[in-house]
């Protein structure tokens, strides 16, 4: 064979071989094309017992999480902090709830898929958001590495920072979810736009996702902040500001009622809340799971230990009992995990309806710090803990403390 023709014979039989790898690569099942992770231990905050500050651990060889059926194990960028991850550690909720001990702090995430199975719609370098189940579960979030079902997650949207990404899960899922067992939807969204929505706390982690989608299904906000939040809820959209701190709001809406309202605080707000709209029977009450009406009840002493029970009697009778005597709606709303939701909320971010409120980031080393910047209870917005540098890359609309 002539030496151009065997030139060309070789060459063709090089491109021949690549395409065939190339095709037995892509007949590999995710699960088999990328190795299981070989890293075995990894940073982590947790707490072995409810408490204070003295429980809470740091470790920079906590077992990695094994996937299981069902799950996909990301590498997690940065973690979203609320109020939860401090509360379920002080054992303001049940201890059966939290799970087994030890348990790793948060529930949000926004990190890099680095192992999926065959048929996952996810696959390896994927970014994703989502928040993971935070009850009956000793696994959690402020970690390096987290195994989370793909059901409760989705595709980061484009634009934002791991950070900004991880501030998002479980206020707006909580948002969504309260408002639609509410009576706030899209199927509904002619008929409720121009209406108005009384939301507490404006300025807070769930309040100011609030305010941004209820301004987009076309509502009149009023909110309760400090008079230092007032413009910052302002430029989020709101339309009346209550000064919390030297306004009562019962007082201020007598006549003014809102046809919605969303209670994120419990205690005397609720009382005075569900007040307001007593004489309004085709209005809405949406609260969500808190603890402060338990503490209301643990002042009454004798009743302490009977705080949750009371709690939820009292919320459910009242929703049975609007739903049967009365038109008013009355909804209590735990926030679960959900993928088809954070699909919306990505879709709300993408089309510019909602803005990551990010105030301020810490190092996972630096978890102590912002769980104790959580618990002030006077955050603007969010706040987030990085993993890694890039976490906080493509920073934009971030809000000032």
């Amino acid at each position: 064979m002539p030496t151009n023709i065997q030139s060309m014979h070789g060459f063709l039989v090089a491109i021949l071989a690549s395409v065939e790898l190339f095709v037995r690569a892509a007949e590999i099942p995710p699960s088999e094309a990328h190795a299981p992770l070989k890293i075995n231990t990894m940073k982590a905050a947790y707490y072995e017992k409810h408490g204070g500050e003295e429980t809470w651990s740091f470790s920079t060889e906590y077992p990695v999480p094994k996937r299981t059926k069902g799950y996909v194990l990301i590498q997690v960028m940065a973690a979203g902090v609320n109020p939860v991850d401090y509360k379920l550690s002080q054992g303001d909720f049940p201890s059966f709830i939290a799970g087994s001990k030890p348990k790793i702090f948060g529930a949000d995430l926004a990190g890099i898929v680095v192992e999926t199975e065959k048929g996952s719609k996810y696959q390896k370098g994927d970014r994703v958001f989502g928040m993971k189940d935070f009850q009956f579960t000793p696994w959690g979030t402020f970690c390096e590495y987290v195994a989370v079902p793909e059901s409760q997650l989705s595709l980061m949207p484009e634009g934002i920072s791991f950070a900004q990404a991880a501030t998002l899960p479980l206020v707006s899922l909580t948002t969504l979810q309260a408002f639609r067992s509410g009576g706030i939807s899209e199927k509904r969204r002619s008929d409720i736009k121009g209406k108005s929505i009384l939301i507490h706390a404006g300025s807070g982690g769930v309040g100011s996702v609030a305010v941004q989608v209820a301004k987009y299904f076309g509502l009149r906000v009023i909110t309760t902040c400090s008079t230092s939040n007032s413009e910052y809820v302002q430029s989020l959209g709101a339309d009346k500001i209550i000064d919390y701190k030297t306004q009562d709001f019962e007082t201020e809406l007598r006549n003014d009622k809102p046809d919605f309202v969303l209670d994120v605080l419990g205690g005397q707000v609720e009382i005075k809340s569900e007040r307001l709209l007593r004489d309004s029977p085709k209005s809405s009450y949406m609260t969500i799971l808190n603890t402060g009406m338990v503490k209301h009840y643990e002042s009454w002493g004798a009743l302490k230990h009977l705080g949750w029970f009371i709690w939820a009697v009292g919320h459910y009778t009242r929703k049975l009992g609007s739903q049967l005597f009365v038109s008013r709606s009355y909804s209590v709303t735990a926030v679960v995990p959900s993928g088809e939701d954070m699909a919306r909320v990505r879709r709300l971010v993408q089309e510019g309806h909602l803005k990551p409120q990010m105030s301020k980031t810490y190092k996972l080393e630096e978890f102590r710090s912002a769980l104790k910047t959580i618990a002030s209870g006077h955050t603007r917005g969010k706040i987030a803990i990085v993993m890694h540098e890039g976490a906080q890359a493509v920073e934009k609309d971030t809000c000032k403390m």
